[in-house]
């Protein structure tokens, strides 16, 4: 039985989860349930993390892998959705993607509520549920970091199993697959799903259960 963490993504909160996290408690393969809040809309959440335990596995989405990537963290497996260890590197277009970044940083210094409404519309989202007070210096510091941040030597020296989940329309991450095949190793595979949602987990529960359920049936072959 596994220990699972979820870790949402930039913009949300641990309510990101919920939805997806209602479709697979009922299920042997889970020891316990714990919801890593990242402080974006002034929670301050006290998140614990076992670190020494043997059976803990991550589910990452978005920023969340960054964070987890940023903070060393030691686990039996990584399920990680929708994101690369430099958000800049692995997108087709590197310079476009920067440049919409570097639009982003500057908007929200002057109008956090406008760059965040339309983050939700890319990410497929049409009424917003996740602005509550607001914590601009964390979102903004987030924002930064995955402008200069690069994760891609943490990511290699990663030694357990690990499962990535793209979206082959995403509107945030629009992927290379070219840079990420050199990524991949008999430890590190990737799936890519039929869709444009970036928020998927969070609308798609059902199915983002049964590929999180999967993952965790097959992790010890």
């Amino acid at each position: 039985m596994f220990d699972i963490y979820f870790i949402h993504g930039w913009g949300f909160d641990k309510s990101f989860w919920l939805p997806s996290a209602k479709y697979i408690k009922q299920n042997n393969l889970i020891k316990s349930l714990f919801f890593i809040d990242l402080d974006f809309f002034g929670s301050n959440s006290k998140n614990i993390i076992n670190a020494n335990s043997k059976i803990n596995i991550f589910i990452t989405h978005s920023y969340g892998l960054h964070w987890f990537l940023e903070k060393k963290i030691d686990c039996f497996g990584l399920l990680n959705f929708f994101s690369a260890p430099s958000f800049i590197n692995f997108q087709k277009n590197p310079m476009k993607a920067k440049t919409a970044l570097d639009l982003m940083i500057k908007k929200f210094q002057n109008s956090p509520d406008f760059v965040l409404e339309e983050f939700y519309k890319n990410c497929g989202i049409k009424k917003n549920k996740f602005t509550g007070k607001i914590n601009n210096k964390n979102l903004l510091k987030s924002l930064k970091n995955l402008r200069s941040k690069n994760y891609e030597d943490d990511f290699l020296n990663l030694s357990h199993k690990i499962l990535n989940v793209f979206a082959t329309e995403d509107k945030i991450l629009d992927l290379s697959l070219e840079k990420l095949d050199s990524f991949m190793d008999h430890k590190k595979r990737y799936i890519l799903i039929n869709s444009n949602l970036h928020a998927y987990p969070y609308l798609k529960p059902k199915e983002t259960a049964m590929i999180i359920k999967n993952y965790l049936k097959n992790i010890n072959k």
